[in-house]
């Protein structure tokens, strides 16, 4: 998802069953089987307990995150290692992928204060670099969770929220 968000999305699909347990998963007989095929064997001979139990399930099933998101229709995430920091609005049915670090907020408020360059310049200074060339990561503990988020008057809320729906309007056209 990182790249499908620096670039152009690639449309690919992912299957997930989410949280269901074998039984619920088996409802979906083609889609079952596909993933039986290509993982149950890899999964069940991984060390890892959760991963040979619940081989149909992703890897790591974010339960957190999942309940965070549900029922949004959009939220906002940005690649976890990014040249160039930004954020954007992903739909709701997007399920996020290990690269990408999400907010579950679908208010524009939050992509506008997280799209300044004061939060630009904050996340560059607590966030990691990656690589030889130094590439900037976002660390959600450090670079979001600890940004201090302003207060503003509703009016300069509302007019803040406005342009980042510009900016957003903007980049997907």
């Amino acid at each position: 998802n990182g790249k499908d968000l620096t670039t152009r999305p690639r449309g690919v699909y992912v299957i997930d069953f989410g949280l269901r347990d074998e039984a619920e998963a088996r409802t979906y007989p083609v889609l079952f089987d596909r993933v039986r095929d290509l993982l149950q064997g890899e999964r069940q001979a991984n060390p890892r307990e959760s991963y040979a139990r619940y081989w149909w399930r992703f890897g790591e099933p974010r339960r957190e995150l999942r309940e965070a998101l549900s029922g949004l229709p959009r939220y906002l995430g940005t690649p976890e290692v990014s040249k160039h920091r930004f954020f954007d609005f992903l739909d709701g049915s997007i399920a996020p992928d290990g690269a990408l670090v999400c907010v579950a907020t679908g208010d524009a408020f939050h992509l506008g204060v997280l799209s300044s360059a004061i939060h630009t310049t904050w996340a560059l200074a607590a966030g990691a670099r990656m690589g030889i060339d130094g590439t900037p990561r976002y660390n959600k503990r450090a670079c979001f969770e600890a940004f201090p988020f302003p207060e503003p008057p509703s009016t300069l809320r509302t007019q803040i929220a406005d342009l980042a729906e510009r900016i957003d309007r903007h980049r997907k056209e």
